[in-house]
């Protein structure tokens, strides 16, 4: 954009680039532990969920944030658990760049990072403590943090006022959009001032934010409910099943369920377009749920099944609505006072 100017196909041109990256990106960490095709096969599922080809047509910063979440991921399954400097550099650009996207992009993937983290730490302390491991561990966490201070730092002190406004008056965390509501109404009047002074006043509580919010715009908005169980299948298999348990499927579901958790607990806003960061580890999951099957036939089958479905949903958001199950959908009323698109 700042090369090729301000313009609809410079956006368009933009967008189709990150789209491309993620979907590589997605393929890089399937391949940390898949072998080719898998890996391919989840790529592909990645490419073909509803959420990540629809937002693809459309310039948002979720897009930006999406592709340098997926290669942060990679980069720190690559650091062997935060003791390679190079890769722990690599994260740390990668870091600065995603939070200069969009603020709040470090959370999709904090969780992982603390495990992976921990999972070093552990390793250096026993049976007996290495200090020099222990060193790299901490040199490298300095590492991360001035790094990634450097790439995002100089820009968010040079609109700290706009920060500031945006995070605390038009959007904010629970506890702050607490106080912005309470607001909203316009100062009391003089009467009711000098009868209630403001320091005896309680504060409305915080907005109950359900925690089935996410689950429900993967199943009705990202994913839709097919694609989400076979996930949901492939999640329980990655972790149970013995040749899929790794450091990196463990990371990955830290991945999904660390920004259920942040995502849900800090923010009272929200909007399906917040689950995109989320779709290439459950895409992965979803390939995972497919190789799980004992026999050739049946993963054959249901990969096919699988493929036939993606198109199928493809199709019916891109080239024609096909009839009534256009509209299917399920029936659970959100918190629309709490929720944007």
């Amino acid at each position: 954009i700042a090369v090729f100017g301000y313009s609809v196909d410079t956006f368009a041109a933009a967008n189709t680039l990150l789209f491309l990256l993620a979907i590589l990106g997605c393929y890089a960490v399937a391949r940390r532990f898949l072998d080719v095709w898998p890996a391919c096969f989840a790529a592909f599922i990645f490419r073909f969920t509803p959420i990540v080809f629809a937002a693809s047509r459309f310039f948002m910063n979720d897009y930006p944030s999406l592709t340098l979440t997926v290669w942060a991921v990679y980069a720190l399954l690559r650091t062997d658990r935060f003791r390679n400097t190079k890769w722990v550099f690599v994260f740390s650009l990668l870091n600065g760049l995603g939070i200069l996207a969009r603020t709040v992009t470090f959370l999709y993937y904090l969780a992982p990072c603390a495990f992976i983290a921990l999972a070093g730490l552990s390793a250096v302390l026993r049976p007996s403590v290495n200090w020099r491991a222990l060193g790299r561990i901490a040199l490298n966490s300095a590492i991360a943090l001035i790094v990634s201070s450097a790439v995002f730092a100089p820009w968010y002190w040079r609109h700290f006022e706009r920060f500031h406004t945006y995070w605390t008056e038009e959007h904010g965390t629970r506890i702050q959009a607490t106080s912005v509501r309470a607001d909203e109404d316009g100062p009391a009047p003089k009467s009711a001032q000098s009868a209630a002074p403001v320091k005896d006043a309680a504060p409305p509580p915080p907005p109950d934010v359900p925690w089935r919010r996410y689950p429900v715009f993967i199943a009705n908005n990202a994913m839709f409910l097919p694609l989400f169980l076979v996930a949901l299948a492939g999640l329980a298999a990655a972790l149970s099943l013995r040749r899929f348990r790794s450091l990196f499927t463990a990371s990955l579901a830290a991945w999904v369920l660390g920004s259920w958790v942040l995502m849900t607990s800090l923010f009272d806003f929200a909007t399906a377009r917040y689950t995109l960061q989320v779709m290439p580890p459950l895409a992965i999951f979803a390939a995972i749920a497919v190789l799980a099957l004992p026999a050739r036939w049946l993963r054959t089958a249901a990969g096919g099944l699988l493929a036939a479905l993606l198109l199928f949903q493809y199709g019916n958001i891109t080239v024609k609505p096909y009839g009534p199950i256009a509209n299917v959908y399920i029936p659970v009323t959100m918190d629309a006072g709490a929720q944007y698109f």
